[in-house]
């Protein structure tokens, strides 16, 4: 799973543009909007995926509240941007995700 996502999903993320990122965004949260979600959390946060959202988020485009756990190693990076906490009231990443599971 991780290495689709590296693939299909992480390396087109890395190639997009700022707008493109938020529809990407946005059309996913269009599709669970439709089927009744109003919240979402992204246990797999890392640069691109904030990125992505804090766009759409910027833009007024997210439906869902979005709660991220941001992996471990990316933490520095979230810091040194300022993109800690709560970014607004649909965009959090206040919790670190850490696999002590070896999943």
């Amino acid at each position: 799973m991780f290495a689709l996502f590296e693939r299909n999903l992480r390396e087109d993320l890395a190639r997009m543009g700022a707008a493109q990122r938020a529809k990407v965004a946005e059309t996913a949260g269009q599709h669970l909007a439709a089927l009744g979600l109003t919240a979402a959390c992204d246990a797999d946060l890392r640069r691109d995926t904030f990125a992505a959202f804090a766009e759409a988020d910027a833009q007024g485009l997210l439906s869902q509240r979005i709660y991220g756990l941001v992996v471990h190693h990316q933490v520095d990076w979230l810091l040194a941007s300022g993109l800690q906490g709560r970014h607004s009231g649909r965009l959090a990443t206040e919790a670190v995700k850490i696999w002590a599971d070896g999943g």
